[in-house]
């Protein structure tokens, strides 16, 4: 439900593997629901994918405004589901540190979990990288962008567009890294970026990510 307790249909559900916080990789998504048009979801098992899936395990339910998946690269652009939404979890609050831990014991059925949305800043990061290589081979030059320490651990992914261009929706405030991994190139040197990124909350901010060549050996 929203903030004012209606109903919010066509969102992400996502169930999160928690692995307690001194593991590496803390928290992973796992499996993801989209709401009917009651607000309802449902999240099930994929047996193809058992290491990551609902088995045994704790898990987080959260609604993540720009989608549940580590990558946004092959999915079409989507618009946030209400404007202002932050990554909310279950129950209702806005810190995954403060969530309720869902232990999944083995096949079984789990109801009752409602999470009211809440709202707060945040921005929509533009901008474009350059120079880039007149010709790419695949994949074509990404953009990543790691999240605060303190944060919730999901790295976004998105392809660069044709001129270097890009845009996260959704950033919440913190310190984050903004990488352009090496390109493969033909026939041109390969090059990289690499800069801290803070991100204050404001509605927009435009940033310049300005490459440079690797090294040769």
């Amino acid at each position: 439900i929203d903030d004012q307790g209606q109903p919010v249909p066509g969102i992400e559900v996502c169930a999160l593997r928690h692995a307690g916080m001194n593991n590496h990789r803390p928290i992973v998504p796992a499996e993801f629901a989209i709401t009917d048009s009651n607000g309802v979801f449902r999240v099930t098992r994929t047996p193809a994918r058992p290491s990551l899936s609902l088995g045994p395990g704790q898990f987080l339910l959260a609604v993540v405004p720009t989608g549940c998946l580590l990558a946004e690269t092959g999915r079409p652009h989507k618009a946030l589901p209400l404007e202002g939404i932050v990554p909310t979890f279950f129950p209702s609050v806005t810190s995954f540190r403060d969530a309720t831990v869902i232990t999944v014991s083995g096949d079984e059925h789990q109801k009752g979990f409602e999470i009211r949305l809440r709202r707060g800043p945040s921005t929509r990061l533009q901008g474009r990288v350059a120079p880039l290589p007149q010709t790419l081979l695949p994949p074509v030059a990404r953009v990543i962008l790691e999240p605060p320490a303190d944060a919730l651990p999901i790295t976004r992914v998105l392809n660069l567009g044709p001129d270097g261009r890009f845009m996260f929706d959704g950033v919440l405030p913190g310190g984050y890294r903004l990488i352009v991994p090496p390109t493969w190139r033909l026939n041109a040197r390969s090059v990289w970026a690499e800069q801290q990124l803070p991100v204050s909350g404001a509605p927009n901010r435009t940033v310049f990510v300005a490459t440079k060549p690797t090294m040769e050996v």
